[in-house]
């Protein structure tokens, strides 16, 4: 179950991103407990800064036997590039995406895995469905 914080925020709710809205929040929690409680895999992604989402995040990994974490660690330049080739890439630009960025802005938990400019698309899937059948292997 991919739970994306682009469709909750931008498409759900049509709401900024801002610290004043527990919205997003509210509703990411909502969605990630029906999904914990039908027995599925959750792959919550988006851009959870750690200013904004730190706790919603670290209380949603204690519901959960295993929960992993990814970070690109990019460049912003390369951010940029990969931005450019996505589908949605004409609503919105270098400007809006520089407010956005927040460079090394790791979660900080032991099972936090940064991936680099280095690693393919294949490899990074091949990575997260190793992680996805190795908790699987717990239940």
């Amino acid at each position: 179950m991919v739970v994306s914080q682009d469709v909750i925020r931008r498409d759900i709710l049509r709401e900024r991103d801002t610290l004043q809205k527990r919205s997003v929040i509210d509703l990411t929690e909502i969605i990630v407990e029906f999904g914990r409680k039908q027995g599925r895999v959750i792959i919550l992604e988006g851009i959870f800064s750690s200013k904004k989402y730190r706790t919603m995040l670290l209380g949603l990994m204690k519901k959960f036997d295993k929960a992993y974490v990814y970070y690109f660690d990019l460049p912003f330049e390369e951010t940029l590039r990969r931005h450019a080739t996505k589908l949605n890439a004409h609503e919105f630009g270098e400007e809006l995406m520089r407010e956005w960025w927040n460079k090394e802005d790791y979660l900080g938990v032991s099972s936090e895995k940064a991936l680099n400019q280095e690693l393919s698309v294949e490899s990074i899937v091949n990575q997260i469905l190793a992680d996805i059948d190795d908790a699987q292997l717990v239940h």
